[in-house]
């Protein structure tokens, strides 16, 4: 499961906007900082600095991973209902999550129907309540919005891999149950001594199409990824000033075959 991650990479969302948006308005890219649109009501596109473009004329999740400039916009005579959040994903730009994603996608609700609930939560505290005017927003309230967010954003994660649309990485590695299981052990065990047969066995494979296929979806080496793994938590415990001969030791990282 993807959630095997979390102790390690984690993201925070905070709303921003919440209500009825007419004009445009430019967000920027800023260094670590993606962006989620809830589209309750249309017509809104989105233009790139590329000439693409999105247009959601109907409840719609458009969710950039990564920094992304673009431009929100309604045209003259309509008025859209949107909430818009910053996504904030930490350990970057190493974090999977956000390096994994295509730049951008759009979903229709009608199509992720699993996560219509939370959207629902969503524009349930963001348009139902007392207030519906885009500031000021009360803090409790704004406290439920973002965390709504943040469980919103785990399950566009779980989307894209189910869908197939991440790139290579750690993500693409879900894709596949095999490659999961061994990416799931080595997360939960980096102190384990790993090798090629034991990873192997664990997903289904044998060591050479295991190597091949490990390779072709996370885009390194078994043994690089838990070099990497093992590393990347020594440093995250001593940010925590937790003593280093509490982590994973880091004298056995070769997968042997």
């Amino acid at each position: 499961m993807i959630s095997s991650l979390f102790p390690r990479f984690s993201f925070s969302a905070e709303t921003f906007f919440t209500g009825e948006f007419c004009g445009s308005n430019v967000l920027n890219a800023t260094q670590n900082v993606g962006h989620l649109h809830l589209v309750r009501r249309g017509p809104v596109t989105m233009e790139h600095e590329d000439g693409s473009s999105i247009t959601a004329t109907e409840p719609t999740i458009i969710f950039y991973p990564r920094p992304y400039t673009h431009r929100v916009v309604v045209r003259s005579g309509t008025q859209a209902e949107l909430v818009c959040a910053n996504v904030l994903f930490k350990e970057a730009p190493s974090n999977p999550f956000a390096l994994a994603l295509p730049s951008y996608f759009a979903i229709p609700l009608r199509e992720a129907q699993d996560i219509g609930a939370v959207v629902d939560l969503l524009y349930a505290e963001a348009f139902t309540a007392p207030r519906r005017n885009p500031f000021p927003v009360a803090r409790s309230q704004r406290f439920v919005m973002d965390r709504l967010c943040d469980v919103l954003v785990f399950q566009l994660i779980r989307y894209a891999v189910n869908a197939s649309i991440v790139q290579a990485g750690v993500l693409a590695g879900f894709t596949d149950n095999g490659i999961a299981r061994a990416l799931n052990a080595i997360h939960e065990d980096p102190a384990h001594n790993w090798n090629l047969e034991k990873l192997a066995s664990l997903a289904s494979m044998s060591r050479s199409k295991f190597a091949e296929r490990f390779h072709s979806l996370v885009g390194i080496t078994p043994a690089k990824y838990v070099a990497d793994w093992r590393l990347g938590m020594a440093e995250q415990l001593l940010r925590q000033n937790i003593s280093v001969k509490k982590a994973p030791d880091q004298d056995s990282v070769e997968l042997r075959s």
